[in-house]
């Protein structure tokens, strides 16, 4: 949710690739609408396997932003060994 009334905005800074392991709510893109400059968390923990956005594309308010494959029986450091 980026704000009240803002369907969308443009990602500034795509924050991690694919094949990092992330942390629960560590941020994955800067987005930016036209009220401000917003750090975009990933809910859980586990490895990033398709990044769906770039620098400067538009993303709507719930649109695809990473995959992440989570593993409930593991750490964040375990996942580097996948």
């Amino acid at each position: 949710n980026l704000g009240e009334n803002i369907a969308a905005g443009d990602v500034t800074n795509v924050l991690v690739k694919e094949g990092d392991v992330i942390s629960a709510n560590q941020a994955v893109v800067e987005v930016e609408t036209g009220k401000a400059t917003v750090e975009i968390p990933c809910p859980h923990a586990g490895k990033v396997v398709k990044v769906h956005v770039k620098n400067g594309q538009s993303v709507p308010v719930g649109g695809v932003i990473v995959n992440v494959i989570v593993a409930v029986d593991r750490t964040p450091a375990e996942f580097a060994t996948v």
